[in-house]
């Protein structure tokens, strides 16, 4: 969630707003990661199995679509 700006709730599992779901997911696709698109978010859950790298570019793919959080 840090790496988008966005607030960390503690879990494994992040819904990121986005302003096109469908599209954000398939860039992530491409980019070959997984990620479900839930309304108007992306759903990421992470395992063991990620690193910190893993994650970096899924934050990377998917910046440009992220709905700025409120100030």
């Amino acid at each position: 969630a840090r790496e988008i700006g966005m607030p960390w709730g503690g879990a494994t599992l992040v819904c990121v707003p986005v302003v096109d779901a469908g599209a954000a997911r398939q860039a992530l696709t491409g980019a070959g990661i997984r990620a479900a698109a839930r309304g108007q978010g992306v759903r990421f859950a992470t395992h063991v199995y990620n690193t910190e790298a893993d994650v970096r570019r899924a934050a990377a793919v998917i910046a440009p679509f992220v709905v700025a959080p409120p100030r």
